[in-house]
């Protein structure tokens, strides 16, 4: 394991809000490319795969991203707070972790079996209306307040972790 932090986004950014893991994924690159978050490896990705292991492994911390969809109707007011929850290895539930989607604890389980270690790793779920998640790259009001929040709490983990 290395020093090295890591971030990865996740969702569909072809499904409005159901994407907010990558945009919070692609924001937050660009806050390291312009020099404000060191050490800090991102990536943005549509499902997790197998090929998410060396990175997980060789990084010294991880959080993954991704949406939660919430009932329709619900206001950012009825949501729940963002949180960084820890995240434990476990077996796959539901598709094998060697096929094309995985399960984020199969694939820290994974890099643990692999290479005999995992970093510490936590989950940020972004809780979501569920009113926008059809076609289209452009989020909801609501969904990007809930961005914004994220890359505060990124961000601040990033620089603490």
């Amino acid at each position: 394991m290395g020093s090295r932090r890591l971030v990865i986004g996740i969702g569909n950014s072809l499904r409005q809000d159901d994407g907010v893991g990558w945009h919070v994924a692609e924001a937050l690159a660009a806050r390291v490319e312009a020099g404000a978050l060191a050490e800090l490896e991102v990536l943005a990705v549509q499902q997790l795969t197998p090929e998410l292991v060396e990175p997980i492994a060789a990084a010294g911390a991880v959080v993954l991203v991704d949406a939660v969809i919430t009932a329709a109707g619900a206001g950012p007011a009825g949501l729940e707070p963002l949180r960084l929850e820890p995240l434990h290895p476990a077996g796959a539930s539901g598709p094998a972790p060697l096929t094309h989607h995985a399960t984020p604890g199969a694939l820290l389980a994974l890099a643990m079996a692999l290479h005999g270690t995992g970093p510490p790793a936590w989950q940020l779920l972004i809780p979501i209306a569920a009113t926008a998640t059809g076609f289209g790259e452009e989020l909801s009001p609501g969904a990007s307040a809930r961005l914004a929040e994220a890359l505060d709490l990124l961000t601040a983990w990033a620089r603490h972790a």
